[in-house]
């Protein structure tokens, strides 16, 4: 796990300086990059690394705002080139003392591993879901791109939510017989 956090530092790092170089270079990258972070996203998920859960669900979420913002806004790589190159050069800058972090808690033993129960949906779960398929839907039907674009944002930030709001989520009690 220590050397995949260093892959990814130096993946961010060289996309984004690919990105100041060439702005077209984001789609790649972004999709490589995107595709790793959810790898290591998830083995600190179930290695209950919470500082590195954070730190891999970082890229995929800057990755889905700059999409969303050259989406909804028409943007070509000219109009991109400065603001999302800026974005991107801050994420880049800002990445470096995450990662940094994320590598100082892999070298902390391993707490206990926590047991989180099965992997069930609630009511409420369901619920949610729908009213964020729902909302995403009249959002892209009512405001056309822009409106997808808000879809894409919402529907990741939901995601997001849950996966944190279940790695947070204390031990099931244990049942007694």
């Amino acid at each position: 796990m220590f050397s995949l956090v260093i892959i990814h530092i130096l993946g961010v790092t060289v996309a984004v300086i690919l990105a100041l170089i060439e702005i077209e270079s984001i789609i790649p990258t972004g999709i490589c990059l995107v595709a790793y972070s959810l790898i290591v996203a998830l083995l600190a998920y179930r290695r209950n690394r919470a500082t590195c859960l954070y730190y891999a669900l970082a890229a995929p979420s800057v990755s889905v705002a700059c999409f969303s913002v050259i989406f909804g806004l028409h943007w070509g790589p000219n109009d991109a080139r400065i603001p999302i190159g800026c974005s991107l050069a801050l994420f880049g800058l800002v990445n470096i003392p995450f990662g940094i972090a994320a590598l100082f808690e892999l070298k902390q033993p391993e707490s206990g591993s926590r047991r989180k129960g099965p992997f069930q949906y609630s009511i409420a779960s369901i619920m949610g879901l729908t009213l964020v398929v729902a909302l995403s839907l009249s959002l892209s039907k009512t405001l056309g791109n822009r409106g997808i674009a808000l879809a894409i944002l919402l529907c990741h930030l939901s995601l997001t939510a849950y996966i944190l709001r279940r790695f947070h989520k204390k031990e099931w009690p244990a049942t007694g017989n």
